[in-house]
């Protein structure tokens, strides 16, 4: 059984395929404390930061499913859920977007108190949020701003709380650059 659900949209999408493989993470957490998670609809273990943790693979029907062992209980219970309207790659960039080939995770609420996240996770989750917003020199000054924040807090596992502090910094990094 998988560790998580589809909507109506997504299942009848499923129906049309002749196989699903997806790759999940956990993205952090909202303001309202609940666990975001982004899914990939590809298998995504050879790409960083995938390929420096362990996925557990969960397979049923037409679906394969990789989720990091490390954050895996963050993810049991989410809804995937299907959108046509994004479900065209040449409409949108993989690196400015939480929905992928039309996939995309309800947020999940649930306590997250212990969840965790690599070095490679949060280098990951915080160039790509920045990258959403800004380009180039900005992007630069934004990315390197929380790359300095990350490396004070000298750690290996950093908390939801973490990944907030070391984010804003890049938005401050971003700011400053700006004149704000």
């Amino acid at each position: 059984m998988l560790p998580f659900i589809f909507d109506e949209s997504a299942l009848a999408h499923i129906e049309k395929l002749d196989e699903l493989i997806l790759t999940f993470r956990v993205w952090g957490v909202n303001p309202q404390g609940e666990i975001c998670i982004e899914v990939f609809n590809r298998d995504k273990r050879n790409e960083e930061p995938f390929n420096s943790f362990e996925c557990s693979i969960y397979q049923e029907g037409k679906v394969t499913a990789y989720m990091p062992t490390h954050n895996e209980e963050y993810i049991h219970g989410v809804e995937v859920i299907w959108l046509e309207e994004w479900s065209n790659p040449e409409y949108y960039d993989e690196q400015r977007t939480f929905n992928h080939g039309g996939f995309e995770c309800n947020a999940l609420n649930k306590n997250s108190d212990d969840l965790f996240f690599t070095e490679e996770e949060v280098d990951s989750n915080f160039n790509k949020e920045l990258w959403k917003d800004f380009h180039a020199l900005i992007f630069a000054m934004a990315s390197q701003s929380a790359g300095h924040c990350m490396n004070a807090m000298e750690k290996n596992r950093y908390s939801a709380a973490d990944l907030h502090v070391i984010i804003s910094a890049g938005y401050d990094g971003a700011g400053e650059h700006m004149g704000y």
